[in-house]
């Protein structure tokens, strides 16, 4: 089981851009978390639906994805207009078997 978060406009836009990695405008922060019994990758890419069109996004930080120990949360970071963001209204994140796990954008709970 993957628990996702979703941050638009992150703090973490100036450290990767100043303090860390040199990574510019990466404003959506992506949290992972892997809540299951056993180790998940998740791939480094995501898709939005229910705003038009799906919205395939492949150019997340870190490239590669994650491989998430059950307990462990992962982070992905990308440039995505805000704007744009708001029309969607769930995002789809693949794991390494193929299955697809869907989130809700806006319900989280905050």
């Amino acid at each position: 089981m993957l628990k996702a978060r979703f941050f638009m406009n992150s703090s973490m836009e100036e450290i990767l851009a100043k303090k860390c990695c040199g990574l510019w405008d990466q404003n959506l922060e992506v949290h992972v978390e892997n809540a299951g019994p056993k180790e998940v990758f998740i791939h480094s890419r995501l898709t939005l639906l229910g705003g038009g069109p799906d919205l395939v996004i492949k150019n997340l930080y870190p490239p590669g994805g994650w491989t998430l120990a059950p307990g462990r949360t992962g982070a992905f970071y990308c440039y995505l207009d805000p704007v744009l963001w708001k029309k969607y209204q769930a995002v789809v994140l693949m794991d390494g078997q193929g299955k697809r796990h869907r989130f809700p954008i806006r319900d989280q709970g905050a």
